[in-house]
């Protein structure tokens, strides 16, 4: 989940709307790294599932504590897609100049940083 309601400025797109333009390609190179981190931690992810449903089964954990678990697992995993880097598309030269004009990293994705604080999850209990 990323928090929609919070931009740059107010003339600017919302973080989900940029995180949406980026993992897509919608007029930028696509730098998934919603999809991407799933498709490498497939494994991974599945463990912290299996993990947390043999806690709740064996009743050391609740399921909504279980959900929170693999939730905060799923987001550290695609924090650390954006901050590594890992199987992003490169930023172009001009990008580069830009971005090292107004002071802001060179990392694709990472301008001022809000969209990977926001970067998060939410447990939703079902009907």
């Amino acid at each position: 989940m990323i928090d929609d309601n919070k931009r740059q400025n107010e003339n600017s797109f919302t973080v989900g709307n940029v995180a949406g333009f980026h993992e897509f390609g919608f007029g930028v190179p696509e730098r998934s790294f919603v999809r991407s981190t799933f498709d490498r931690e497939t494994l991974a992810i599945e463990g912290e599932i299996s993990d947390n449903v043999n806690l709740v089964f064996h009743g050391k954990s609740t399921a909504p504590k279980a959900m929170a678990s693999i939730g905060e697992f799923a987001s550290e995993k695609m924090k650390e897609t954006i901050e590594l880097s890992i199987d992003i598309v490169p930023l172009s030269e001009e990008r580069l100049a830009q971005k090292k004009m107004i002071g802001t990293p060179s990392t694709p994705l990472i301008n001022w940083g809000i969209m990977i604080e926001t970067l998060d999850y939410q447990v939703h209990r079902g009907n």
